[in-house]
């Protein structure tokens, strides 16, 4: 009996260790995915809204050009 008992809480102990071992084992894994994707999504984001007001504000600043380069020969023209 008593060694019954021993190889009872023997496995106890075992696949005790053995669930919580694998549970933050997944755990982790699961956070590092997380943390993956959020930095992924981060950057994709941020190089996203970089390259769009880099266009915004190149296109601004070419119709801005062409307005002042149509104004001066607008006025050129009126003399």
């Amino acid at each position: 009996m008593k060694y019954y008992y021993y190889y009872y809480y023997y496995y106890y102990y075992y696949y005790y260790y053995y669930y919580y071992y694998y549970y933050y084992y997944y755990y982790y894994l699961l956070l590092l995915l997380l943390l993956y994707y959020y930095y992924y999504y981060y950057y994709y984001y941020y190089y996203y809204y970089y390259y769009y007001y880099y266009y915004y504000y190149y296109y601004y600043y070419l119709n801005l050009l062409e307005i002042v380069k149509v104004f001066f020969t607008l006025t050129l023209n009126c003399q």
